[in-house]
C-alpha cells in the first residue's frame, strides 16, 4: 500500500508541473517615432502525463497600451490583425532560419512598417 502511495504522489506530481519563462522585445527598429512599440512573451511549459503542451502568449504595446494579445504557436510563430487608431494592424512573427532560437516580428499599420524586434528570454 505505501508503494502505491509514493507512486500515485510522484505520477500527480509530475502532471501538476508546469515552467514559464518570460520573453522581451530586443534589437529594436523604430521606423516611426509616432509609436513607442514594445512586446512581451509568456512561454508556459505544462508537463502532462503523456506529454509537453507548450503556450507561448504574446502581448504588443504601443505607447505604453496594451493593444493586441495573441498565442503564438508552437514554433512561436504566427501573424496578428487587430485594429488601431482607425488603421489596420497587423504583427506577423516568425523565426528566421532553420537555426534560429529568437522569434522575429514585425509590426505593421496599414501596411507601413512602423516596428521590428526580436524576443529574448529575460534572464
Amino acid at each position: 500500500m505505501e508503494k502505491f502511495v509514493i507512486l500515485l504522489s510522484s505520477v500527480l506530481f509530475l502532471v501538476g508541473c508546469a515552467s514559464t519563462y518570460n520573453y522581451r522585445a530586443s534589437d529594436f527598429n523604430d521606423l516611426n517615432k509616432d509609436y513607442i512599440v514594445d512586446a512581451k512573451m509568456k512561454k508556459v511549459l505544462e508537463t502532462q502525463f503523456f506529454g509537453t503542451t507548450t503556450k507561448n502568449i504574446l502581448s504588443l504595446y504601443i505607447n505604453n497600451q496594451l493593444i493586441l494579445e495573441g498565442a503564438l504557436d508552437i514554433q512561436e510563430a504566427g501573424t496578428f490583425k487587430s485594429m488601431y487608431d482607425g488603421k489596420q494592424l497587423t504583427l506577423e512573427c516568425y523565426k528566421v532560419g532553420a537555426f534560429s532560437i529568437e522569434p522575429y516580428c514585425q509590426v505593421h499599420l496599414d501596411q507601413r512598417k512602423i516596428g521590428s524586434f526580436k524576443l529574448k528570454m529575460d534572464r
